[in-house]
């Protein structure tokens, strides 16, 4: 571990946490701020004084309270069951619309959220579970873009040792690539600690409103490995862009995000005018280096089946995941060599 290099990383790292503290408390006032239970708010109260609706509530022996809303003129019938702050459930039952097939219960979840339709013999069901699956990899997408915030504050670690104080730098009595290792070692360690601390904030927030119901999946495994690739690729890349600059690096990481997000726009440009037919091709090449293209890899689709999620290696994540750990060795080992030839 490079001394430096974790004061940088302790100063980033008690930035974040201040940060994640200040938003749990803005999320902890918003809370106190609202009704005991959030699922009151699932018993479809507007529905209840439509003309004709037969609202009747009970307390079920666990002390869970059941509404049941009938409405005699549409045939629909909603049961909605408040668990208080272990979330709550909505079950309704309607005739069937013109166009609707019959089909197979289809569970669908997206963030803290469950649900699961059905169209059988004329009678559509469908229910929705608050505090349902959550899958683990939902925080860790949210922490990878914490860590390529971080990567990129820490991608100037060796632009920094030159502007200045290089001769004191290489006069340590270490080889100059056992102190690159070192600066390295220490932002990797600094982009995960800030990443998992994203990771517990975000299971801190949900458990302040519903009681968290956590899972572990392969796309949770996918996300995981991902957070730690992509921002140690991107951190690589601009590490690689600023190894041998003096001064003016702050220009290239200015630029660097807008480049690299813009690329994939550029990529997909349809033109029948070559010009734009050679920039287009040439930006289909370049995302491939571009880390944040990987991102894709591990995106959240809430339309996803539990099924898809399953199979997540199948969709060529493992093949993303391998590009982008590539590029995170060989953009810095070429750090790692330019800084090497960087003479005071």
């Amino acid at each position: 571990m490079d001394y430096v290099a974790a004061l940088r990383g302790r100063r980033l790292i008690v930035a974040t946490a201040i940060v994640l503290v200040v938003g749990l408390l803005v999320s902890a006032v918003v809370r106190m701020a609202m009704p005991h239970s959030l699922a009151s708010d699932l018993s479809f109260g507007n529905i209840a004084h439509e003309k004709g609706a037969i609202v009747t509530h009970t307390v079920l022996p666990n002390g869970d309270k059941k509404t049941v809303t009938v409405l005699p003129k549409k045939h629909t019938r909603i049961v909605a069951i408040d668990r208080g702050y272990l979330g709550g459930t909505v079950t309704i039952t309607r005739p069937a619309r013109k166009g609707e097939r019959p089909t197979k219960p289809r569970h669908n979840f997206s963030f803290a959220i469950s649900s699961t339709a059905s169209t059988q013999n004329g009678i559509h069901t469908s229910t929705i579970r608050l505090s349902g699956r959550t899958d683990l990899g939902f925080f860790a997408v949210f922490a990878i873009f914490v860590g390529l915030i971080v990567a990129t504050m820490r991608a100037l670690s060796f632009a920094s040792e030159n502007d200045g104080h290089l001769e004191m730098t290489f006069a340590r009595p270490v080889a100059r690539e056992l102190v690159a290792l070192r600066i390295v070692a220490t932002d990797t360690l600094t982009i995960v600690t800030t990443e998992a601390l994203t990771i517990l904030a975000g299971i801190a927030g949900l458990a302040m409103y519903v009681s968290p119901n956590l899972a572990i999946s392969p796309f949770t495994g996918a996300v995981l490995l991902g957070a730690v690739l992509i921002p140690m690729a991107w951190y690589g890349s601009l590490l690689c862009a600023t190894a041998s600059m003096k001064r003016g690096y702050g220009v290239v990481v200015g630029l660097a995000w807008p480049i690299a997000l813009g690329l994939p726009g550029i990529a997909s440009i349809q033109s029948s005018l070559p010009l734009l037919q050679g920039i287009q091709a040439l930006s289909a090449t370049l995302i491939h280096i571009d880390p944040l293209w990987y991102l894709k890899a591990v995106s959240i689709n809430s339309n996803e089946t539990m099924s898809d999620l399953a199979s997540v290696w199948s969709r060529s994540t493992d093949t993303a995941l391998l590009s982008v750990a590539i590029l995170a060795v060989v953009y810095i080992g070429a750090a790692m060599l330019q800084w090497r030839r960087v003479e005071a």
